[in-house]
């Protein structure tokens, strides 16, 4: 049977994406770039905003290249996208605090088809494939808005107190993150070959690479207090994790060390917010 107009969009999207994942980060960072270069206002938002050289940013290039690795899971899915519009929401949940406005959307969109028309060139763009790279990217900001429309309106009160809780952990992911590695390295030193950074001759919480790491690891903890009521939704990013981890050998005590060393940066943190039993629980 010939091909229905939708499966012809669908082949069209996935074969372009087939051609820049070839040279994923080179896009992922041109297209970070431009788009704060359009939207100054949302550099603010990042930690690597006083960064002198963007392009040649590892903070920015790590963040860009979650988000393009976001839309092409988008793009492989596209066929069934129920799944992965779940994920696409959570990110919406997440990005709620940040209280994104349709203009950075509406930017960042536009931009996306810019670099990619750019990248790809005439020989391969044509007006086809830049609707159907609008409409994707459409769905995409759609679903992230719906995803911080549906934080906004639920959440129980012990979700509710977990969360603010949580908020006083992420008000410094650089920080709070290097603190919970220092803790964890005080109570068991070993742990220290499991990081990038084993081969450092003096570890500190004012170590960038510490600090970077911490904050991946905060920014984790923080997606599963979000979804503490669904944690069905990250068994990709956890199962993804947990691979990772199973290749280095760990032994399964560092893990409940790991979770002491969480519960006493929140102690730690919250002193001044009255920590107690409750907020233990």
């Amino acid at each position: 049977r010939s091909e229905s107009s939708e499966e012809h969009r669908h082949r069209l999207l996935q074969e372009s994406w087939a051609k820049v994942e070839k040279d994923m980060e080179q896009y992922a960072v041109r297209w970070f770039v431009v788009g704060l270069q359009n939207v100054p206002a949302a550099l603010d938002l990042f930690d690597f905003k006083d960064a002198q050289d963007l392009s040649r940013n590892k903070w920015l290039r790590l963040h860009a290249m979650m988000a393009f690795r976001l839309i092409g899971r988008v793009v492989e899915n596209i066929h069934d996208p129920t799944d992965i519009l779940d994920e696409v929401r959570e990110v919406g949940r997440t990005h709620r605090n940040f209280q994104l406005s349709d203009e950075v959307f509406d930017t960042f969109g536009g931009n996306l088809v810019q670099v990619l028309r750019e990248g790809l060139g005439a020989s391969v763009w044509n007006e086809e494939l830049d609707r159907v790279w609008k409409e994707t990217f459409e769905l995409i900001a759609l679903e992230m808005l719906r995803g911080g429309e549906e934080k906004a309106k639920s959440g129980g009160k012990g979700c509710r107190n977990l969360e603010e809780t949580w908020k006083i952990i992420e008000q410094d992911l650089h920080g709070s993150g290097a603190k919970l590695i220092m803790r964890l390295l005080e109570v068991e030193p070993t742990a220290l070959q499991f990081f990038p950074f084993k081969h450092a001759n003096n570890v500190s919480a004012d170590d960038e690479e510490v600090r970077g790491h911490g904050r991946l690891i905060i920014q984790m903890f923080g997606r599963a207090v979000r979804n503490q009521n669904n944690l069905a939704r990250l068994d990709p990013e956890l199962k993804a994790v947990g691979k990772m981890h199973e290749k280095l050998h760990m032994d399964g005590s560092l893990f409940a060390k790991a979770g002491d060393a969480l519960l006493w940066l929140l102690k730690t943190e919250w002193a001044q917010k009255r920590w107690d039993q409750e907020g233990k629980a």
